[in-house]
């Protein structure tokens, strides 16, 4: 009779990642990892996804536990988007703003896992804090590009006119609004790397009190930089706005976008309006937002 040989087991608080074969198996090293996203956002996604049919996140983010090393997985929706991210990462490394690149393997990028406290709106350092950081993101912008195609007053316009269209924007709000576009399209704009969704649930504060993107799936090459600082005052800087400009001004080697801001915050407000119209979310159409912008550049061109 062939004697069984056991297999030996650790005992895991979470889902361990089991070999594929025994004889891959390394009884020295055990590797753990467990989802990091709220089981309520799950259920809200796997909600939104049965009973609404509307366009949810579906990658996946794991913390990864090989002996003392701690990483973070992210399992992507395709190895297109994971290989774009893992360009931004590679040309942001060693600038402290992101978490440190350590692999790609197909959809499945992982990177470093960064403890720190969380950011608040109020946090009274937190313009200087932010232009810092926005400066080693922004200065990855080498070169310009003409305001054409993406970033052509054509495509703003064409926005505005989809929202006025569908109802989500009072027409007379995208007329005022892109009438005032031509004044300040600037002949170029600076690319580069940007963070699209610059919240400050994206940030956290390292032991030295420096911010870091911890949101790595929101990281983008060949943007308008600037782009992502106009979706920062639309969410949640608002009457801060002037004190933000101001520290970013006073950060050194930013490339100029700043002489042209307004232009990029009509071209994000419209953007960001009509994709999040698109899926399914109009809450986050706000109206307003286009109407400080248009008293704030009426002011601005309005002959003295």
């Amino acid at each position: 009779m062939q004697a069984t040989v056991p297999v030996k087991r650790f005992a895991q608080p979470y889902g361990a990642v089991a070999a594929p074969c025994r004889l891959l198996y390394n009884p020295c090293v055990a590797i753990r990892q467990r989802r990091l996203e709220p089981l309520i956002q799950r259920l809200g996604r796997w909600a939104d996804t049965a009973l609404r049919r509307r366009w949810v996140k579906r990658q996946r983010v794991y913390l990864v536990e090989i002996g003392s090393l701690r990483v973070k997985r992210i399992e992507m929706l395709d190895s297109a988007r994971a290989e774009s991210r893992e360009i931004a990462l590679r040309s942001l490394a060693g600038r402290g703003v992101s978490p440190a690149l350590i692999a790609r393997h197909h959809a499945d990028l992982w990177v470093e896992y960064v403890e720190g406290a969380k950011v608040g709106t109020q946090d009274t350092d937190l313009p200087e804090r932010l232009a810092a950081l926005l400066g080693g993101l922004y200065q990855t912008a080498t070169k310009t590009s003409p305001t054409a195609g993406a970033f052509g007053a054509d495509a703003v316009r064409a926005d505005l006119e989809l929202l006025a269209r569908s109802g989500a924007l009072a027409r007379h709000t995208a007329d005022s609004a892109a009438a005032l576009i031509d004044p300040l399209v600037p002949p170029a704009v600076w690319v580069g790397c940007d963070h699209t969704d610059l919240l400050v649930k994206n940030m956290l504060r390292r032991e030295d009190g420096s911010l870091c993107l911890i949101d790595v799936e929101s990281l983008v090459t060949g943007e308008a930089v600037g782009t992502g600082f106009a979706k920062a005052c639309a969410r949640w800087i608002g009457p801060r706005r002037d004190g933000f400009i101001a520290a970013l001004r006073a950060q050194p080697g930013i490339p100029d976008f700043l002489s042209y801001f307004p232009y990029l915050e009509i071209r994000f407000l419209a953007s960001w309006s009509k994709r999040s119209l698109l899926l399914d979310k109009p809450k986050l159409v706000q109206p307003a937002l286009f109407d400080e912008w248009i008293a704030r550049n009426s002011r601005a061109t309005t002959p003295q």
